[in-house]
């Protein structure tokens, strides 16, 4: 329980993810389906449960060839430089006039056919994997956490699951809203999601900030 419950808050956090929100937002407002959208976020699933058992294997070993010298003061000036840049960015972070999400229209005005949604989720994930600040905290907690891959697979198969949630659960929304009801939600998520992601980059930025610190000797 103190491995699954902190990986599953990370995965709460971590499912208000503006790039599958705005991709699933512009397949439906073109007339998509939702077989379209199930197989776009099927291409998220698959890639991020494959990079995120890669990271968790690949975490381990790192963890036990460096041994103590994560927690030394050196290690703690690093964390705390990391968590200042990350810190100053989620309160200086400029406001984009569209959100992001003109990129992201104009890849999904690229992707042909179900193959091409399917590939442009892996592709997608594979480009963001080192901005999931979250993804990144709860492989970490999986990989220190010593349980065999019997036992930490399926808190990562949750993990996942929880976050493709949301663009399924718009999917389906979607289908029983009014035009202008689906622009009002289209914008406010748009919104709410840069929000989310901001506030991650905040809370994480302060725990490395503090931690490093801390190791550093200074607190």
């Amino acid at each position: 329980m103190t491995t699954v419950l902190p990986v599953l808050v990370l995965a709460l956090l971590d499912s208000v993810n503006p790039s599958a929100l705005v991709v699933t937002l512009t397949l439906l407002s073109r007339g998509s389906r939702l077989r379209a959208v199930l197989v776009y976020v099927a291409g998220i699933f698959a890639t991020y449960l494959t990079l995120g058992v890669l990271l968790v294997l690949g975490l381990g070993s790192l963890i036990d060839a460096l041994g103590g010298a994560l927690e030394s003061p050196a290690a703690g000036v690093v964390g705390a430089v990391i968590g200042g840049g990350l810190l100053l960015y989620a309160v200086l972070a400029p406001d984009p006039k569209d959100g992001g999400g003109a990129g992201r229209e104009r890849a999904v005005e690229g992707a042909r056919g179900l193959a091409g949604l399917f590939l442009l989720g892996a592709v997608i994930t594979v480009l963001e994997l080192p901005t999931a600040l979250p993804y990144l905290g709860a492989t970490g907690i999986l990989a220190q956490s010593g349980l065999g891959f019997a036992a930490w697979f399926p808190v990562l198969l949750a993990y996942n699951a929880v976050f493709v949630l949301p663009p399924v659960v718009l999917a389906v929304a979607f289908l029983y809203l009014s035009e202008r009801a689906s622009a009002r939600l289209v914008e406010r998520l748009r919104r709410g999601a840069r929000e989310t992601t901001l506030w991650i980059y905040g809370l994480v930025g302060f725990y490395l900030l503090a931690n490093g610190l801390s190791l550093a000797g200074v607190i």
